[in-house]
């Protein structure tokens, strides 16, 4: 028996590497032959029908109270949902967003340099949906924003 800095008694494990990794390698292998049998009672769809999160294609939204004050920090393609969305006269649907993104073009470009970006802006947008309500802060810094607001 050793004592490790905390003064906490533990027990050595005296057998070889080799014994040890073999038995490690053993339990692994029972242990994946359990979950096997367990899996065929596994159900996960009900986390296949969420969608309360996600920004769909019939979600209308308009800017937020901070969009002013945050634009400059946001990632580029939240400047560019932002964009899309004053181009549509301060409203939109993501289906009308998705459909300008396909046809923008210069600084509106929906892509980096040449190459465009492969998700789309409702795609974005439900991935940063939290932060662009004002939910979750999107840094330290910059804090909870409201970015955007669902209007319907």
């Amino acid at each position: 028996m050793t004592k490790n800095k905390n003064q906490k008694v533990t027990k050595t494990d005296m057998r070889p590497m080799s014994q040890r990794n073999a038995d490690a390698k053993a339990e692994a292998k029972a242990n994946l032959a359990k979950l096997a049998k367990s899996d065929a009672k596994r159900d996960f769809s009900a986390y296949l029908t969420r969608g309360a999160s996600g920004a769909n294609l019939d979600m209308t939204v308009e800017f937020g109270a901070d969009v002013e004050r945050a634009i400059s920090q946001l990632p580029k393609q939240c400047k560019l949902m932002c964009q899309y969305i004053a181009k549509a006269g301060g409203v939109a649907n993501f289906k009308t967003l998705n459909e300008y993104a396909e046809t923008a073009d210069g600084v509106e470009y929906w892509g980096k340099g040449t190459i465009p970006y492969e998700q789309s802006v409702s795609k974005i947008a439900s991935h940063y949906m939290s932060k662009l309500l004002g939910e979750k802060a999107w840094s330290k810094k910059l804090g909870k924003q409201e970015i955007i607001r669902v209007v319907s």
